[in-house]
């Protein structure tokens, strides 16, 4: 019965990453869809004049730009993307149910959502919709997406180096953990 319980109480939680996960998505592609439609004739908004401005910028490439104007740049990211998520889904069910992991969980939904967002551009648009341009320090163009994956990355960086040791990692490992070891 304890373990049905857990099981059932797991698979919530699993369903409740999911959710965060639609609702990251909608965000991201509903504030894009906003900045297609009212930037369409090339216009821009000044939020913080000279700091920071809502820019439409269609990025065929990567972060950056990189490879963009290659050509096939949208089918080789959109196949690096199909692969990295399979690798995240791969990670995301290896990741213990536990309090100790429930950081790494919402990480890893946050930088699926991110690239689920990108990844649904690149397939109905042929680029990524970009519009956050910090003016100031003439940083490159991004969106909520993109601060998604930046964002997770730097804190998922900041648990692996601070927060878990070698042990507390041991769920990637394919060895088999010898229980009388823990």
């Amino acid at each position: 019965m304890s373990n049905s319980i857990s099981l059932a109480n797991s698979n919530i939680k699993r369903l409740r990453h999911l959710f965060y996960a639609v609702v990251l998505i909608l965000v991201d592609q509903i504030s894009k869809y906003i900045v297609r439609v009212a930037f369409a004739d090339g216009s821009d908004f000044p939020l913080i004049p000279g700091v920071f401005r809502f820019v439409l910028h269609k990025n065929d490439g990567a972060v950056w730009g990189f490879l963009s104007g290659t050509k096939n740049s949208v089918l080789y990211l959109t196949i690096a993307t199909f692969v990295i998520l399979a690798l995240i889904i791969f990670i995301y069910f290896r990741i213990p149910d536990t309090k100790k992991y429930s950081a790494l969980l919402l990480i890893i939904t946050f930088i699926f959502s991110g690239a689920i967002g990108n990844l649904i551009d690149r397939i109905f648009l042929n680029y990524v919709t970009d519009f956050l341009y910090v003016e100031l320090i003439n940083f490159p163009v991004f969106n909520i997406a993109d601060c998604y994956v930046t964002v997770s990355v730097f804190i998922l960086s900041y648990l692996i180096i601070f927060k878990y040791d070698d042990n507390d990692l041991n769920f990637l490992s394919f060895k088999k953990v010898n229980s009388n070891q823990e």
